[in-house]
């Protein structure tokens, strides 16, 4: 914490009123700040296919002769590479951008369509309230 402690009070700017100027210094890291992620969509088909074949996928995994920790490593091992390769073959790839909104949904999309084709007043009605529904929706649930 010293590095956000470091300041200096500029005596030759003291006012009448008994103030004067302070200086801060905080160092700001260096961060590496991720563009892309995957994902796989909630409640979709994919997920519910992406479910489905690790639980059949981790039950054919041969537990039974777990003596020792190495192939107690060995079973984790391929756990771990069962979830990897299911979720490269089932999740895409998203940018992230300061527009992304994790409450956004397919109806969201669909409304935006609508209203996007027939540039009525009542289409963009529907969406806004599709929106507002939808942000509250999920964020009632988190």
């Amino acid at each position: 914490m010293e590095e956000f402690n470091i300041y200096h009070i500029l005596s030759d700017l003291w006012s009448s009123s008994n103030h004067t100027s302070l200086l801060l210094s905080n160092i700001i890291k260096e961060e590496f700040i991720q563009e892309r992620k995957q994902s796989i969509v909630r409640n979709s088909e994919k997920e519910r296919k992406f479910i489905d074949e690790l639980r059949n996928r981790i039950s054919n995994v041969d537990m039974t002769n777990i003596l020792n920790y190495d192939m107690l490593e060995h079973v984790t091992w391929k756990f771990a590479t069962i979830a990897e390769d299911l979720e490269n073959k089932y999740s895409k790839f998203v940018n992230i951008t300061k527009y992304s909104k994790t409450w956004w949904n397919k109806e969201c999309n669909r409304d935006l369509a609508s209203y996007w084709a027939s540039r009525k007043r009542i289409d963009w009605i529907n969406y806004k309230k599709l929106v507002k529904i939808a942000k509250q929706v999920f964020f009632y649930n988190k």
